[in-house]
């Protein structure tokens, strides 16, 4: 269950002197009201004790630290981003994120369920209810839930203030590349970690209309207790969100967990400006969006998530899976009607980009 600390008003006219931010794009088409305060909050909720609401809503993101130094150094095919208090290790012949360290700490699964470290595009979700007839239809056809990625090239290069790294990946379906996308990487002295996500359609095969565009990665088990600045408490949508205001809530990674009688994808929550995990030891992992994202967490990957035909086929997987969408299609009605309408949408018949910054604490 999530408990709310702070929350905008939702559903109701603007008020004289109000501010009116109009959100675009496919995952942030919906208006949203902020009183002059920027905080609504009722008797029975405890104070904000995290990031400052007002403060969120004027910035979302923190300062970027660019005093010290972060060098390279070599071992074998490990590249690390070396800082003051860590490191980010890269495995050159594969491009993966295999190690975020912090004052001693790992801040990556190291053992992941999914047998691959660090960050990977993600352009798939667990079919939901009104995606079985339109959308999942095609997408099945197509195969893009076995979706193979092919690392094509990969770079560092260490700067005066920052070390950079590209991964660029071909996404295979059947042995053919439908889509190319490409992870940009940026470690700074304070340890911060930036990452940037590209995808563009490939082949006259492969469909620009896809379920969803982001990165997922997975984090140590222990993260399990979940503080976010965006819409909730419930699950949301671009195309179902009045029941879930703006606001800051807690809550753990089963607490975000929507059952469905069909297991599906869900628990997911937009217009996020930034998410904090905590690990039961005191690490912090908090992720700054570029203007704003959806995030889900679970305890499972997503290939047990597809696979499950009841919702006791999913198991705890000892992992803490982290989606990061910087696009994620609507829901539609296709079930019983219409497909999603065409605004609640994306394309990558030409490139699409988001990106989102990393801060570790402890």
């Amino acid at each position: 269950m999530q408990r709310p600390l702070a929350g905008s008003g939702q559903g109701r006219e603007k008020a004289d002197g109000e501010e009116e931010e109009l959100l675009h794009g496919p995952l942030l088409d919906f208006k949203q009201d902020f009183t002059a305060g920027g905080q609504v909050r009722r008797d029975d909720q405890p104070a904000v004790t995290g990031p400052d609401l007002l403060s969120a809503l004027e910035n979302g993101l923190p300062e970027i630290e660019r005093n010290g130094s972060v060098i390279l150094k070599n071992s074998g095919n490990t590249v690390a981003a070396v800082t003051e208090n860590g490191y980010v290790s890269f495995d050159a012949d594969s491009g993966e994120v295999t190690e975020i360290k912090y004052k001693g700490k790992d801040y990556l699964n190291t053992t992941p369920a999914c047998h691959t470290n660090g960050f990977l595009p993600n352009i798939y979700r667990a079919a939901l209810d009104n995606d079985s007839t339109e959308g999942n239809g095609r997408w099945f056809k197509l195969g893009i839930e076995d979706t193979e990625f092919v690392l094509k090239g990969f770079e560092i290069t260490e700067n005066s203030d920052c070390v950079t790294a590209k991964s660029d990946y071909d996404l295979k379906v059947k042995n053919k590349t439908l889509y190319k996308s490409s992870l940009y990487y940026t470690v700074y002295p304070s340890g911060q970690l930036e990452v940037k996500a590209t995808l563009k359609k490939h082949s006259k095969d492969a469909l620009a209309d896809l379920p969803r565009f982001g990165v997922s990665f997975e984090i140590p088990r222990s993260f399990d207790c979940v503080k976010y600045y965006g819409r909730g408490p419930v699950e949301n949508l671009c195309d179902i969100n009045v029941q879930s205001p703006v606001g800051i809530y807690e809550s753990t990674v089963d607490g975000l967990f929507e059952s469905y009688l069909k297991p599906q994808d869900n628990g997911n929550h937009g217009g996020t400006k930034w998410v904090e995990l905590k690990a039961d030891d005191g690490r912090k992992l908090c992720i700054y969006a570029f203007p704003k994202f959806s995030f889900n967490v679970r305890h499972f990957t997503q290939k047990a998530l597809v696979e499950a035909r009841h919702p006791e086929d999913l198991k705890d997987m000892n992992t803490t899976v982290v989606n990061i969408d910087g696009f994620l299609r609507g829901s539609g009605t296709a079930s019983c009607g219409p497909d999603t309408l065409e605004k609640y949408r994306f394309s990558c018949e030409e490139e699409i980009s988001f990106r989102f910054i990393i801060s570790t604490q402890i």
